[in-house]
């Protein structure tokens, strides 16, 4: 099977939301669902079928990435547009929760293992200096997940200094880590408010200070997304329910000069 994706620009303002459903496609015939893409420069990458899929952002024919019959998911593409990192369901039962981190050329080609975990991990993306992000179970067995970033090309991994980090991406120079604290994990209950609301925190990697809140508590506050905006001023994207439903919003790199930029009212 193969698809043609025609882009719009509610499907791109809501790539940042993490999610695309019913992606817009010039054959009615071979309409399906696809969700999870991961945007870098001229590249789309999403899930369809259970496989990872590349498309161009101007549309076209997509070029399907994998076979295998475990799910590959979770794509997030590097900096310099050359590696797809994913969770591949390679060993396990299919349709578990069960799979690790893998990378691969995102021209296609044989997926490396990052992660020996096996369960309930999530790629997040990759940092600037190259190393994949994601989270998985903590290291000391207690309830909840840890973040990690590994080198793609020595497999070495590091342990970022977070606790209840259910998401997280780190600044451009690699000194700050944003990450979100709790969070439901099984449950969609629209508008929640109770004990485990998502909260993002911000860390100084260089200095000896204690985590803090990096927006204030009220609404579910999740998957921060650095970046500079048109003049070139640092800020980090986020997912926010704090109009009822969850919309796309950024503040500056202290947690100041909130801004929405999406309106999704569905």
């Amino acid at each position: 099977m193969s698809f043609a994706f025609t882009p719009s620009r509610l499907a791109l303002t809501f790539l940042c939301a993490f999610v695309v459903q019913a992606g817009a496609v010039t054959d009615k015939a071979v309409e399906g669902y696809y969700r999870q893409p991961a945007l870098r420069g001229p590249n789309l990458v999403v899930v369809a079928e259970g496989d990872l899929w590349n498309v161009s952002l101007e549309g076209g024919a997509a070029q399907r990435l994998t076979t295998h019959p475990g799910y590959e998911t979770q794509p997030a593409v590097s900096p310099d547009g050359q590696w797809l990192a994913f969770i591949g369901q390679y060993d396990g039962t299919p349709g578990s929760a069960s799979g690790d981190v893998y990378v691969m050329p995102l021209r296609g080609g044989v997926p490396k293992r990052l992660s020996w975990e096996g369960l309930s991990l999530k790629v997040w993306g990759f940092t600037f200096a190259g190393e994949v992000l994601y989270t998985g179970p903590t290291q000391n067995g207690a309830p909840g997940t840890q973040l990690y970033a590994v080198d793609p090309k020595t497999a070495q991994r590091r342990v970022l200094p977070v606790a209840q980090a259910s998401d997280g991406a780190l600044s451009a120079d690699g000194k700050r880590l944003y990450f979100t604290r709790m969070g439901l994990r099984s449950d969609n209950a629209r508008q929640y408010r109770g004990g485990a609301i998502a909260r993002l925190w911000m860390l100084d990697l260089d200095s000896t200070a204690e985590a803090r809140p990096l927006v204030a508590e009220g609404a579910n506050d999740k998957r921060p997304m650095p970046y500079l905006d048109a003049k070139g001023q640092a800020r980090v994207a986020f997912l926010s329910d704090r109009d009822g439903t969850v919309n796309v919003w950024s503040v500056d790199a202290q947690g100041q000069d909130l801004r929405q930029h999406s309106r999704s009212t569905g």
